[in-house]
């Protein structure tokens, strides 16, 4: 809900304060300055969850490399990115990924730098691996066991947490 919305809300449980009044002079008589500019300068995220959504870009082909990250929204935590094994990464962040309230959502990366040219849809797969980390991987279109580096570029991620 939108710090807006609560101050309507509240100010309709407000009864017995005269609507002439303005808004700022009822927040002040019946809940106290204080509280009002509390619920202006930082409004309450209502959501049922606490959500990361962020780009992955990681184009390095040889090298055990993380995947840089775009962050677009985070009220998550500091989610840390580490290199697993070819075409694999974590994302941690210790005792947060429950299971029973966790949920992701990954976009197929478009890759277009392949060595022959031409582009490819390389799959992408996103597992809960235990309470600390989330596993993504990417794989080759033809070969789809075999791991591919360098194939996340500006990927949206989403992860939920529900509480």
């Amino acid at each position: 809900m939108k710090a807006f919305e609560q101050v309507i809300n509240i100010k309709d449980k407000l009864k017995g304060v005269s609507a002439k009044l303005g808004m700022n002079q009822i927040f002040t008589i019946g809940m106290g300055k204080k509280l009002y500019e509390e619920l202006i300068n930082n409004p309450v995220d209502s959501r049922p969850y606490k959500v990361y959504t962020a780009l992955l870009t990681q184009q390095d082909i040889v090298g055990e490399v993380p995947p840089q990250v775009t962050i677009l929204e985070n009220t998550l935590g500091n989610i840390e990115w580490i290199y697993g094994s070819t075409g694999s990464y974590r994302a941690i962040l210790p005792g947060v990924f429950l299971e029973d309230k966790t949920y992701f959502s990954i976009t197929t990366s478009f890759y277009s730098l392949l060595p022959a040219g031409g582009h490819t849809l390389l799959p992408l797969l996103i597992t809960r691996l235990d309470n600390d980390s989330i596993e993504v991987q990417s794989f080759y279109q033809i070969d789809p066991f075999e791991g591919r580096d360098g194939a996340l570029y500006f990927t949206p991620i989403e992860i939920r947490v529900y509480n």
